[in-house]
């Protein structure tokens, strides 16, 4: 076997980057070349933005991460409580 168990890993690395760069030069090299200003105007959530075209994603982002920290902290905290009953010998359906 080629290098061990890491040449596994390399040969997976090369397949990965093989089958990656036809997937992003095909379409480049395919895509229509056509500039136009309606596509090149920016879009907010497919609104046409008002005044100077700002992102303003900042409340999406913070809603996001609160609730992704949530997910994870009552996760992690299910299954402290999990272990906890299971060490005091309860069962845990």
């Amino acid at each position: 076997m080629l290098f061990g168990g890491i040449g596994v890993v390399f040969m997976m690395g090369v397949v990965g980057v093989v089958f990656t760069i036809p997937v992003v030069l095909i379409p480049k090299l395919l895509a229509p070349k056509k500039p136009n200003p309606i596509k090149n105007a920016p879009f907010e959530c497919g609104q046409v933005p008002v005044g100077a075209a700002k992102m303003q994603y900042y409340a999406y982002l913070l809603i996001f991460i609160v609730f992704a920290a949530m997910a994870r902290l009552l996760k992690g905290f299910g299954w402290t409580m999990e272990r906890i009953v299971k060490e005091l010998g309860a069962v845990v359906n």
